[in-house]
């Protein structure tokens, strides 16, 4: 798929310089958050241009991890208030980063953080999101399809979708109806061919299902299968 961004730099983190250890004293590095990170918004190039970048700006270095969302929130409060400073293009049609556009919507796909729905409602608001709505089969494809041309098809994926207050009766997190058909929910493989979502009151939140192509599946919430799930945030 065509991207929007203009540029792509890079956050490259210091984790050791042998013999020394960890010294964020080391120019260009500075301490941002709880990582001895340098922000670069001038080189650009792909993924594995910067990652050479990062890996030959100074020993120990190499591409940013970023573990939680208290470091992702950090790191964005940071390129925000130096946007002057680094020309950051990575604002694409209105989205703000980690978000992406996607389809019609600014998404971020997380392949990496892992919990109960809940859990992931949380993580996205602190992100200034919430868990995503998926308003029609146009949007659910595009999202489908920057799932496997992104490489992050091996995770399911929780959507904001879920009927906890009355069962039968699926909404979004704005309150607005979840479609029932099945161009979005997925079939079962048993003799009757059951198509989701069940009535059952232990299956109250909706995912993308890896193994059903990524068609809806309504599972349990909070069980053990549920801290497997990753979670899409919506920008709001």
């Amino acid at each position: 798929m065509q991207r929007s961004y203009i540029l792509l730099g890079a956050v490259c983190a210091l984790f050791t310089i042998p013999s020394q250890g960890l010294d964020c004293d080391v120019l260009p590095f500075e301490m941002i958050g709880s990582q001895c990170l340098y922000v670069e918004g001038l080189e650009s190039g792909s993924f594995y241009d910067m990652r050479f970048y990062c890996e030959h700006l100074q020993e120990g270095a190499r591409l940013a991890r970023i573990d939680n969302a208290t470091q992702l929130a950090v790191i964005s409060d940071y390129l925000y208030s130096n946007a002057s400073v680094f020309s950051l293009a990575c604002f694409a049609q209105g989205c703000v980063f980690p978000y992406d556009a996607i389809g019609t919507q600014c998404l971020y796909v997380d392949p990496l953080e892992e919990g109960a729905w809940y859990d992931m409602r949380l993580y996205c608001t602190k992100l200034n999101g919430h868990l995503a709505k998926i308003p029609d089969a146009s949007q659910h494809q595009a999202i489908v399809s920057y799932i496997r041309e992104e490489g992050l098809d091996h995770a399911s994926y929780w959507t904001g979708a879920n009927d906890d207050d009355y069962e039968g009766q699926w909404k979004w997190s704005d309150g607005t109806d979840v479609p029932l058909s099945s161009t979005f929910w997925r079939y079962d493989c048993d003799a009757d061919r059951s198509r989701r979502p069940k009535v059952d009151p232990d299956r109250n939140c909706a995912v993308l299902d890896m193994e059903a192509n990524f068609y809806f599946a309504d599972v349990d919430c909070t069980g053990a299968e549920a801290g497997k799930f990753c979670p899409i945030c919506e920008m709001v």
